[in-house]
């Protein structure tokens, strides 16, 4: 399996230019906060500008991606998301993602049955079908929750509070 099979090179291009947009604002502050000392000798500029890093940083925080190769998944539910287990039903899971955790969001299952929905949040999703499970279908630059349903012949295999990682952690197995 290649990492280029589970991100595609279209899809991490498109985050790549929101994470650019994203960071026009506090590199102009940083920017004009040196030109300003630089010329002025204006002394607030410095804090200003230390302002515009934090600020810089949230951004490539808030569009980080994991690049990574799914474990087979041949009857298996993959996390959607990066996030903590909130919630186990008997048919359906609820994963909250912060600010802090990757923002990738992938394909849970090649199975049609399984439906992902977001309950919260504003996820931005680029394909919805590509096909095998695992793969870069989007993000959620933001804070989100997460409700994955599944069919009955599924057994759930994660615990309340566990930390999963999009395309990687098994929520469920199919039992035959």
């Amino acid at each position: 399996m290649l990492i280029e099979e589970y991100n595609p090179w279209d899809t991490l291009i498109r985050i790549h230019r929101l994470k650019l947009k994203a960071s026009i604002l506090p590199l102009l502050i940083i920017i004009a906060c040196f030109i300003l000392d630089a010329v002025i000798s204006f002394r607030p500029a410095r804090y200003v500008s230390l302002a515009g890093l934090i600020l810089y940083f949230l951004v490539v925080i808030r569009f980080r991606i994991r690049k990574t190769v799914p474990p087979e998944a041949a009857g298996k539910i993959l996390a959607p998301v990066s996030g903590r287990v909130t919630e186990i039903g008997n048919l359906h899971v609820i994963i909250s993602k912060s600010i802090f955790r990757a923002a990738d969001i992938r394909i849970a299952s090649a199975d049609p049955r399984v439906q992902i929905e977001f309950c919260s949040g504003k996820p931005i999703i680029f394909e919805h079908e590509n096909g095998k499970a695992g793969n870069l279908i989007g993000i959620a630059p933001g804070r989100i929750t997460c409700l994955c349903q599944f069919p009955a012949d599924y057994n759930v295999k994660v615990t309340h509070g566990s930390v999963l990682t999009a395309g990687e952690s098994i929520l469920a197995e199919n039992e035959s």
